[in-house]
């Protein structure tokens, strides 16, 4: 747990949130302070840091549940963002040379099929060897 001072006010930090416990004055050889914090500014900074966190992570839990919500009109129900969802039905056609191409090389690199490749392929289509 960390405990932050505010003014004259004890704060700590948990799980649950911030809470205030009971303040105990502490007496040291450069002063009294309570419970033995002496950087206000430091904790004015942890507390608003605190305080937008919190803002932060409920702004995205309402985001989430608007999405979720949105999703239950699909058929499938959301688990999270949908950047891209896409329904085809049709037919491809392609020749033959591509498909042995992508199953030997790979995707070509940049969309661009390698001519060298594909003419060797084309070879062995007309001999007959593939």
């Amino acid at each position: 747990m960390v405990s932050l001072f505010q003014g004259s006010v004890l704060t700590t930090l948990t799980s649950s949130g911030l809470t205030n416990p009971t303040l105990s004055t502490v007496t040291t050889l450069a002063g009294t302070s309570t419970n033995g914090c002496c950087c206000p500014s430091s904790t004015v900074f942890l507390q608003t840091l605190t305080d937008k966190l919190i803002a932060m992570t409920n702004s995205l839990k309402t985001q989430f549940a608007d999405l979720e919500a949105n999703s239950m009109s699909t058929r499938i129900a959301g688990r999270g963002p949908i950047l891209a969802n896409i329904s085809l039905q049709g037919q491809i056609t392609f020749k033959a040379e591509y498909f042995i191409y992508v199953m030997r090389y790979g995707p070509p690199v940049n969309g661009i099929f390698d001519p060298v490749y594909l003419e060797l392929i084309r070879v062995e289509l007309l001999a007959g060897t593939i």
